[in-house]
């Protein structure tokens, strides 16, 4: 037996060890600061979008908006394009997304007719074979 593996000093690791607990600790400490200000930042952008959303329902429609909102150009408004309008004033969709939307309905009425049945489904999407 060797003499100093009975003595009572204690051994320190090698300092390669030391510097990765250093890293790892300080890993974890950024990780959640981190989490914190994204925390923050969400509660805050929570609270904008609250507070444009009220905005948006309690402000009075003007002839402007309706003219904006008029996506089909006939001059007059429906449910679904009043509803598409607010949802762009909110930010929750915008006007590329409604394209997409308008494209993939085309695509699907079949028979042109402005709606959409189960016929026009079986048309438009063929039977995958």
């Amino acid at each position: 037996m060797r003499i100093d593996q009975f003595s009572n000093k204690k051994q320190t690791p090698p300092e390669s060890i030391l510097s990765e607990i250093r890293l790892n600790r300080l890993v974890r400490f950024g990780s959640c600061w981190f989490r914190f200000f994204c925390y923050i930042a969400e509660l805050n952008t929570e609270s904008r979008q609250k507070d444009l959303v009220k905005w948006v329902l309690t402000r009075r429609t003007t002839n402007v908006d309706l003219e904006a909102a008029d996506l089909e150009g006939d001059g007059i408004v429906g449910a679904a394009e009043f509803v598409l309008y607010k949802l762009k004033e909110m930010g929750k969709i915008n006007q590329e997304d409604i394209l997409l939307f308008m494209d993939e309905f085309e695509n699907l009425d079949f028979d042109q007719s402005g709606t959409l049945s189960g016929c026009d489904l079986k048309l438009a999407q063929p039977a995958q074979m």
